[in-house]
């Protein structure tokens, strides 16, 4: 090979090696020009996983918080399941236990049942309204014609269905009553006097004025829820005193609900 031939060829891979180079380096400028960007964008997805780890962390603890509350809510409803199933075996024992102790009565086709039959505990659930009372007079009154008798000291008031104010009693509940009345005059006044149902009478009496004298009555009437009952001076008679002291308590008015209708 000739000497020019030698330095042609050299010539052209100096030339490719140069061009080689400068594309090497366009390349590396153009990559570090684009990494910030790149940078930035990653730096970017990080803050926004950082925000949606937060956003789901938050949403689990609702989850685990409502989660909760529906367990203890289902531990409840089984516990309701659990009474019901023994109120129903209760029921199906009390059952069992009626068929066999009931006695028919062929004669005239009622059916009797023994106390035994049933549970106790039935009957103590019911409600039972207890209503009693008993006031006296402390003090000597001048009665006027169908003028009530207000007892002012009131021993018991079981239900509070007396009032002393206008010495009423008011039937609280529909059902049998028991109430009497003893009353005491003043020596020289005359009293005719009644218990009334809503003003009509049910039973009288008389004291007489020719000495201290008294008098007692007892009614046992069905009631209706709100009748009023009081003890009043029924005729004109001339002047009518009751006799009575704080400590001397003569005259008295009581009642019982004997079992309500």
């Amino acid at each position: 090979m000739s000497f020019l031939k030698i330095c042609i060829l050299l010539i052209l891979n100096i030339a490719g090696l140069v061009s080689c180079f400068k594309s090497i380096d366009a390349s590396q400028e153009y990559n570090s020009n684009e990494l910030p960007g790149h940078v930035k964008r990653l730096e970017d997805d990080v803050i926004e996983l950082k925000e949606r780890d937060v956003r789901l962390s938050k949403e689990n603890e609702v989850l685990r918080e409502q989660n909760a509350v529906i367990m203890e809510q289902l531990s409840l409803v089984m516990t309701d399941i659990r009474t019901l199933k023994q109120e129903h075996e209760n029921l199906k024992r009390q059952m069992r236990t009626f068929k066999k102790t009931s006695i028919f009565n062929k004669s005239n086709g009622n059916m009797s049942l023994p106390f035994d039959a049933f549970d106790k505990r039935q009957l103590t659930e019911t409600p039972v309204h207890r209503v009693a009372f008993l006031a006296a007079l402390t003090r000597e009154v001048s009665l006027g014609y169908h003028q009530q008798v207000e007892f002012d000291k009131i021993i018991t008031n079981e239900g509070r269905a007396y009032s002393s104010s206008d010495g009423h009693f008011i039937a609280p509940y529909r059902g049998l009553y028991l109430l009497s009345t003893t009353l005491f005059n003043t020596e020289g006044h005359t009293l005719p006097m009644e218990i009334v149902r809503n003003g009509i009478q049910l039973a009288a009496m008389f004291l007489d004025d020719d000495d201290y004298n008294m008098a007692s009555q007892t009614v046992l009437v069905v009631l209706q829820q709100g009748d009023r009952l009081w003890v009043r001076r029924f005729r004109d008679s001339g002047s009518a005193n009751l006799d009575a002291t704080p400590t001397q308590l003569y005259n008295t008015f009581s009642g019982v609900l004997l079992y309500e209708m």
